[in-house]
């Protein structure tokens, strides 16, 4: 008796065994990988990241730059070169310069940007011989200046006559930095009371880093920076000039060799077929002036007579 139910139990785990086996088999699916459990998922960081700090300004090499003036503007002289100028400022005009007040109470300190077209010099070290002796020190325009430094200083490639000094007549200290680029003589002077620099001094020498030649020189028509609408000048010879563009400001200069004032004055007409306003232009001697929406033009004949100068101007600022 005990001998059958050992065998009977035998047979019934073979069977147990062999449905299980054949269960196995007919699954291919692999088995499911457990869910893991809560305290085995990492928690979400609740710390949202900073956003990362606007860059440093980049010093060019060999300016120094003030805390204030990360956020400073350029101003564009004519021709030539730009200077910066802090965006604090204050601009105005006084009818021949332009002026940055640093306040808006008070006459000083101010920075003043002064331009003046030369005739009878080319050269730097010329002018500057006669501009000294009749002008500087001349005590017919500036009796008793009381000079502190007067050097010749290079910024950018630029090179200048630097002089710090208070002006007789006015009694203010001024910093000054002159040049002489394509016959224009330009002035940057800073004026403060008498011993009014101290707290400006880093600004002083700023701006007189900053000043460098920012145009493109051009050998051709410049096409590419001037409004539709503007006619292509063909009546003349080799082109040579400078561009500079912004997004506020533009100005582009062009000298046209081996023309004529009649060439000039038909170029002006067809101007003003494609929807220029010519106005003040001098059909005999070839110059004048116009405009086209935002932009500005001047154009005249060099005292050679053959050579043609056009320059362009864009401000979108000007209504």
């Amino acid at each position: 008796m005990k001998k059958s139910k050992i065998k009977v139990f035998f047979i019934a785990l073979v069977v147990l065994l062999l449905i299980v086996s054949m269960a196995a088999c007919g699954n291919d699916e692999p088995a499911a990988t457990p869910e893991a459990l809560p305290e085995d998922t990492p928690a979400a960081s609740e710390d949202t990241p900073e956003p990362a700090p606007p860059p440093e300004p980049v010093a060019v090499p060999g300016r120094v730059l003030p805390a204030s003036w990360s956020d400073s503007k350029f101003f564009i002289f004519s021709s030539g070169f730009v200077v910066d100028v802090s965006a604090d400022w204050i601009p105005g005009s006084d009818g021949v310069a332009t002026i940055y007040s640093f306040s808006g109470d008070s006459d000083l300190p101010k920075l003043t940007l002064y331009t003046d077209y030369v005739s009878g010099y080319d050269d730097f070290d010329e002018f500057f011989e006669w501009w000294l002796a009749e002008r500087f020190h001349n005590p017919e325009y500036n009796a008793g200046a009381e000079v502190f430094r007067e050097e010749y200083v290079t910024y950018n490639g630029i090179k200048g006559l630097e002089i710090d000094y208070i002006d007789s007549n006015s009694g203010t200290l001024r910093h000054t930095f002159n040049t002489f680029v394509d016959r224009t003589y330009y002035q940057i002077r800073f004026a403060f009371e008498p011993g009014g620099d101290g707290p400006y001094l880093d600004d002083v020498a700023y701006v007189f880093n900053s000043i460098r030649n920012n145009f493109t020189e051009i050998d051709e028509w410049p096409i590419a920076y001037l409004p539709a609408g503007t006619p292509i000048y063909t009546d003349g010879g080799s082109i040579q000039g400078n561009a500079f563009m912004s997004e506020d400001y533009g100005n582009v200069m062009v000298n046209i060799s081996n023309t004529s004032a009649d060439a000039l004055s038909k170029f002006a007409d067809q101007m003003e077929k494609l929807g220029w306003t010519m106005y003040s232009f001098n059909t005999d001697e070839g110059y004048g002036d116009g405009s086209k929406g935002q932009w500005s033009v001047h154009m005249y004949m060099e005292g050679d007579g053959i050579t043609a100068v056009i320059e362009f101007y864009f401000d979108l600022n000007r209504t």
